[in-house]
C-alpha cells in the first residue's frame, strides 16, 4: 500500500453502488485487523464522523483475508466461507 491514505468511504460507495445484492443481510465486508483500524482512522479523522465498527452502509464488518487481494471485500457470507 502506498504512503497515500486509502479512500475507505469512497471505495466501499463504488463496491455497493455495483453490487447485485438481493438479501442484504447474506452480506458482509470482510477487512483484516490493519484495514479495519486504518478504516476507522479515516472515518474519524478523514471523514469526522463517528463509525460504527460493526457495519457500514448497512452490511456487516467482518475480520478476515479479503480474496480479492484488496483492502476491503464485501461478499456473502456464504460465498466467503464456502470458497475460503
Amino acid at each position: 500500500m502506498s504512503d497515500e491514505m486509502f479512500d475507505y468511504h469512497r471505495e466501499m460507495t463504488e463496491i455497493v453502488v455495483t453490487a447485485t445484492i438481493d438479501e442484504p443481510d447474506d452480506f458482509v465486508w470482510v477487512m483484516n485487523l490493519e484495514h479495519r483500524k486504518r478504516y476507522l482512522y479515516f472515518m474519524e479523522n478523514i471523514m469526522g464522523v463517528c463509525p460504527d465498527d460493526s457495519e457500514s452502509f448497512g452490511f456487516g464488518i467482518m475480520t478476515g483475508e479479503p480474496r480479492n487481494g484488496e483492502p476491503i471485500e464485501l461478499c456473502s457470507r456464504e460465498d466467503y466461507f464456502d470458497n475460503k
